[in-house]
């Protein structure tokens, strides 16, 4: 299996959701039927090629990578567990593929009777897609709040929470559907199209620590251990932001927190690694966030406090009309997506 990982997200990537598959031919198949080969291909395995539970055991990509490279296995796939990690499965959906010529990629086909309603789900969704290892089928993935719990395994769609799933790392486009995003509300909306509902138990508050930040969670206490040491927020917000103003940049960045602070100012706070520098009310509220991450060790109950505190946190900011309710801005928006660029931020990297 020829793997770019390059082109894996960088949640995913990053992530101890591994496990392998062996689809190659074996000699005990011509004693087995069909549907029990198909199975056999489709069985979970750990790094030694050992038929394994997805609930059981899981690795790393890495560690996952080097089994191939060992012979022992010739494909990965991940294990959803309830974590907020969620695939929607299209069987069969794929007639062919074309070739562009100026890409010099393969493009898939969608069957006819296929196309309109898959098209329509993806531009609702708008995450991460590939092709099936088969390459006849389409697989999403998606960010969702941790408490819908679903496996449905309808004729023309399969939802997952609960699940093993094989990878292929083949996108479905090269430009579009790139990343795994946080779809809670679009996948309500995917569900009612289909006609699947869900209790108010499934649901759940929607609640900043229920939807991406679960799949993410992982991620954000690496940045805070050291070994098996998990370092914790045991200060006053007071005593969080004196220590956030007396460091190297902080005199730029209690400008920050008072937004008094230039755009010239506020380029020189930005780190290296940007390669876009958003000046906007809504940039500078995300790079606040992201620092006082730093300084609160991960603690977004603190994060949110003294972020509500500081002059970016405008009215407009606050609130906003969504649907048939009021929806919070900072912990539905602001703050999962800051979690998401400090997350993927290299480790050795000091933004403060």
């Amino acid at each position: 299996m020829d793997i770019d990982v390059s082109k894996i997200p960088k949640i995913l990537k990053n992530l101890d959701i591994w496990l392998c598959y062996d689809d190659r031919d074996k000699d005990y198949f011509k004693d087995l039927s069909d549907s029990e080969i198909k199975q056999e291909r489709k069985q979970p395995r750990d790094l030694y090629g050992n038929k394994t539970s997805y609930k059981s055991c899981t690795y790393s990509l890495k560690e996952c990578l080097n089994s191939i490279k060992k012979g022992y296995n010739n494909g990965i796939g991940i294990s959803l567990n309830e974590s907020g990690l969620i695939v929607i499965d299209y069987d069969n959906c794929i007639k062919g593929y074309k070739i562009d010529d100026k890409l010099g990629l393969e493009i898939p086909i969608l069957n006819d009777a296929d196309r309109d309603r898959i098209n329509r789900d993806l531009n609702l969704l708008n995450s991460y897609t590939e092709t099936s290892p088969s390459g006849k089928g389409l697989h999403i993935y998606l960010l969702a709040n941790k408490n819908i719990k679903i496996n449905i395994n309808k004729p023309n769609i399969e939802i997952y929470t609960n699940h093993f799933i094989r990878f292929s790392n083949n996108r479905f486009n090269e430009i579009l559907y790139s990343d795994v995003e946080d779809r809670t509300d679009a996948l309500e909306q995917l569900l009612k199209l289909y006609n699947i509902e869900l209790s108010n138990k499934d649901v759940g508050k929607k609640k900043v620590m229920d939807k991406s930040l679960t799949a993410y969670q992982q991620l954000l206490e690496s940045k805070f251990r050291d070994k098996d040491v998990l370092y914790t927020n045991h200060f006053s917000n007071k005593e969080i932001k004196d220590t956030m103003f007396a460091s190297k940049k902080g005199e730029l960045l209690k400008k920050l927190y008072n937004n008094t602070i230039t755009d010239a100012e506020f380029i020189k706070l930005k780190t290296k690694k940007d390669k876009e520098i958003d000046t906007s009310d809504s940039g500078k509220a995300i790079t606040l966030i992201m620092h006082l991450l730093y300084y609160c060790y991960g603690d977004l109950d603190a994060v949110y406090k003294i972020f509500k505190s500081s002059a970016l946190c405008k009215d407009k900011y606050l609130l906003k009309n969504y649907k048939n309710h009021r929806e919070d801005i900072i912990q539905n928006q602001f703050i999962p997506f800051a979690v998401r660029e400090f997350c993927i931020y290299d480790k050795k990297i000091d933004i403060a």
